[in-house]
């Protein structure tokens, strides 16, 4: 406070400061009360939102996507290595088609959920029967496991699975 009087001992200065601090309080406080805001914006705003059941900041929005999985099998369980499996999409009509692994495993990935699928395998000759993904299931992963009869993708064979059981 001593730093405000000045040499002849004035406190005038003094007196202004405390004023105007009395009617910045004042004024202030009946601003709040109309609604206006006290202060001014946070320095940052966290972005949050609620994904999957759970809550994550300022991540990217990923679109939920489907998979189709499984195995190629013959009569004996074992998987057929090099089975074709194939994936048509029933509203852009493109079919994918991917080679099994030793095991006859085969998996595609990165499907859109809203769209219809039909599944199917080829070994050798033989060709199995169509499975559909519907859109309407609420499964992000679909199993479709295919058999095809005992060692009948090794030899001459008929061509479908139906004539074969002839």
């Amino acid at each position: 406070m001593r730093m405000l009087l000045n040499s002849s001992g004035n406190s005038l200065a003094l007196r202004s400061c405390l004023a105007l601090a009395g009617a910045i309080l004042i004024f202030g406080r009946f601003a709040a009360a109309q609604g206006a805001p006290l202060a001014g914006p946070a320095p940052f705003k966290a972005i949050v939102s609620v994904r999957g059941g759970g809550v994550e900041r300022n991540a990217p929005y990923r679109v939920p996507q489907r998979v189709v999985q499984g195995v190629v099998r013959d009569g004996h369980e074992k998987g057929i290595p090099r089975a074709e499996v194939f994936l048509k999409d029933d509203r852009t009509l493109k079919v994918r088609q991917l080679l099994a692994d030793e095991n006859g495993n085969y998996i595609f990935g990165g499907l859109p959920l809203d769209h219809d699928y039909q599944v199917w395998a080829k070994a050798g000759e033989i060709t199995t029967p169509v499975k559909p993904v519907s859109s309407f299931m609420g499964m992000h992963d679909v199993t479709m496991n295919f058999h095809i009869a005992a060692d009948s993708h090794t030899s001459e064979a008929p061509k479908t699975i139906e004539t074969a059981k002839q």
